[in-house]
This record gives C-alpha cells, sequence and structure tokens, in this order.
C-alpha cells in the first residue's frame, strides 16, 4: 500500500518536511517513490511548495494520506473533507475520563440535594421562629382588637395623669 507522508529534512532545529510517495512499511527516512513537495514551518506564514497534480494522481491511485497530511491538503484545497482528528485518545484514557466526568456530575448532585436540604431546614425554621412569635404577640392582637375610642382615651389619660393618679381612677372605677 502506497502512503503520502511527512518526512523531516534540513537541520538541528531548523527543521523542513518532504511530502513523499512510499510504501507504507518503510522508514519515512528511507527511499521513496516520488517527492510531491515541501514544507517550511519556521516561514511566516507557513511556506508550502505541493505538485498538485502529482499529488492528485497518487490519491487516484488509491495512496493513503496521513492525518496530517490530510489536514495540510484541506487547508491548501487540494482535497475535500473534514480535518482528521490528529490527536488519538486510548481506551484507557478514554474510560479515565468518562469515570472522572460521573464522579463529578455526582459530587455537583450531592452538592446541589445538600443545598436544596439545608434551604428546607432553613424554611421549617423560618416557620417555627415565626410560629413563636406569633404565640409570644396575642397581647399586641388583643390590644389592636380593641376599638379605636378605648385606645385613644387610653391614651389621653395616659398623657393627662401621672401613675399615682392612673391608680387612683382605676381604684374609684372598681368602686363604682
Amino acid at each position: 500500500m502506497v502512503t503520502i507522508r511527512l518526512s523531516r529534512v534540513g537541520k538541528r532545529k531548523q527543521p523542513t518536511y518532504r511530502f513523499v510517495v512510499q510504501e507504507k512499511g518503510r522508514d519515512p527516512w528511507g527511499s521513496h517513490i516520488e517527492i510531491v513537495g515541501s514544507f517550511n514551518p519556521r516561514s511566516n506564514p507557513r511556506a508550502y511548495v505541493l505538485k498538485e497534480d502529482r499529488i492528485k494522481y497518487w490519491l487516484s491511485e488509491g495512496a493513503t494520506t496521513s492525518d496530517t497530511v490530510r489536514n495540510i491538503l484541506i487547508d491548501q484545497k487540494i482535497i475535500e473533507g473534514e480535518k482528521a482528528r490528529i490527536v488519538k485518545v486510548s481506551r484507557k484514557k478514554q474510560a479515565a475520563i468518562a469515570e472522572e466526568a460521573t464522579k463529578k456530575n455526582d459530587a455537583e448532585e450531592a452538592a446541589s440535594a445538600s443545598a436544596k436540604a439545608s434551604a428546607s431546614a432553613e424554611a421549617t425554621t423560618d416557620k417555627t421562629e415565626n410560629k413563636e412569635e406569633a404565640k409570644a404577640k396575642p397581647e399586641e392582637v388583643k390590644e389592636e382588637a380593641k376599638p379605636e375610642e378605648t385606645k385613644e382615651e387610653s391614651k389621653a389619660e395616659a398623657s393627662t395623669s401621672t401613675s399615682a393618679e392612673a391608680t387612683a381612677d382605676k381604684e374609684e372605677a372598681k368602686t363604682e
């Protein structure tokens, strides 16, 4: 089977790449069938020199491409399609990611459940406090239930008389 892949060439710390057509099982730096382009990643913008007609010829003959070469050819609009995902996640890593996600979801659910429980506990304590306040306030309610005339009379009497006079007036009222 024939493949189109990148082969690194150039000096140390100054890479350039060749697009080579070779047998899939061969070493990328070994012998090749044809060089169909080059790529300089250090230039800005990156410099691609590709032989479009030869690349299309080899693809029509059944040659495959590496994921990186496929993505570059799509960027250069030589072929159409979706880019390949280059980063491959192993099954073991996928299982670990899934397990971590379930733990995170469980923790969030537990946190929301505890928040709901504390909110309901606060609501019940507020209700019991309101009941205790209601029990403590019946005297105030009874005072409010008196007719307005009696309140006004009692206020007028309290303002005009002293406490000693008020007790004397109360004793007189009792005797009558």
